[in-house]
């Protein structure tokens, strides 16, 4: 005997609603670091859609700590069949007489005639200047040229103060360099005291022992000033004179030998071999 098993599945109870899913109501358009999200936001960036799980400023998608992708930006299609070729486009043709010949419509500019492409342009003739008529890089004119203006004194050949006191020629003097060769220039003590007037106007020189004042090399007539002589602080020291020296009523008159004491000779350049000079012992 067969038996015959029927089972009869009936549905169940209906379960609870599930929770509502978020709402995509609150779209703020593409991404803006400088916008503040706040949850539920949703925006576009890079083709793909997102909604922002979290509030947060200036965190791109796709971050996923901040974004939850809605949906993706699809991939690249495959390409496509090509398009039936364009329709052959007409050339014109150019002669190798249009090219050089100006009356030719539209192509004058082409011209190898540089003459009758500017009649061409309506540009006329050119006009060529002579190198006679441009300024000379420098110029000589005579003093009585110079009427008004202001010289810069890079232009005028200034004398330095080794120049000045050396009496190079065809230099300008400027104030600041005649003041700084008047400058006391210091003497080496030596047995014999060289003078270099080249180097100096005035000079001074402290005594360590009883010198000899000797001949000054490169004198200049008509140069004068002051040797000053110092003594040191044992003093006693006294000074002698080579004979291009020449003192008033033949006789030199002797410095001060005082300790640390100063005496002042004058001078006065008459030749090499004649420098008068005078003496004030004991100045200070």
């Amino acid at each position: 005997m067969t038996t015959l098993v029927v089972e009869v599945i009936e549905d169940g109870p209906q379960g609870p609603q599930g929770d509502r899913g978020p709402a995509f109501t609150q779209y703020q358009g593409t991404w803006s670091g400088a916008t503040a999200y706040v949850v539920n936001d949703a925006v576009s960036y890079n083709g793909s859609s997102y909604i922002c799980i979290m509030a947060h400023t200036n965190q791109a998608p796709p971050n996923a700590t901040y974004w939850g992708v809605i949906a993706s930006k699809g991939d690249t299609g495959a390409t496509g069949a090509t398009g039936p070729q364009g329709p052959t486009g007409s050339v014109s043709s150019i002669v190798a007489t249009d090219i050089t010949d100006s009356t030719a419509t539209g192509r004058s500019v082409l011209t190898g005639n540089a003459a009758t492409g500017r009649t061409a342009l309506g540009l006329g003739t050119a006009a060529v200047e002579p190198t006679s008529t441009f300024a000379a890089a420098s110029h000589n004119h005579a003093a009585a040229d110079v009427t008004s203006g202001t010289f810069d004194i890079a232009r005028i050949p200034e004398a330095t103060t080794a120049q000045f006191l050396g009496n190079t020629a065809d230099k300008v003097l400027s104030t600041d360099q005649v003041w700084a060769g008047a400058a006391p220039a210091t003497l080496t003590d030596a047995a014999t005291i060289a003078v270099d007037m080249a180097t100096g106007i005035n000079f001074t020189v402290t005594l360590t022992a009883s010198r000899t004042l000797g001949a000054p090399s490169n004198a200049k007539a008509g140069q004068s000033g002051v040797i000053i002589v110092k003594q040191n602080g044992t003093g006693g020291w006294t000074l002698s004179y080579n004979a291009v020296y020449k003192f008033q009523g033949g006789s030199a008159v002797a410095i001060d030998t005082t300790a640390s004491r100063t005496s002042l000779l004058s001078y006065f350049v008459e030749d090499s071999s004649n420098i008068h000079i005078s003496v004030v012992p004991g100045s200070r």
